[in-house]
């Protein structure tokens, strides 16, 4: 799934991982040192490869 591109910045294992209604995976993780942060990535295709880690607003990940 790549590296997060933020600095100094590690991730927990997925908290959640959904299956999105076009067979796309949709993943989320907390930053390792920081359980109010979170990041998330999507599959750019069903089974294809994932496009970048996006981190999350205060609100949380969708």
């Amino acid at each position: 799934m790549g590296r997060v591109t933020a600095a100094s910045t590690g991730l927990s294992q997925p908290s959640r991982i959904a299956a999105l209604a076009d067979g796309r995976l949709h993943v989320v993780a907390h930053e390792w040192n920081a359980d109010s942060r979170c990041w998330q990535i999507t599959q750019l295709s069903a089974n294809g490869p994932c496009g970048s880690w996006q981190f999350c607003p205060s609100t949380g990940c969708a």
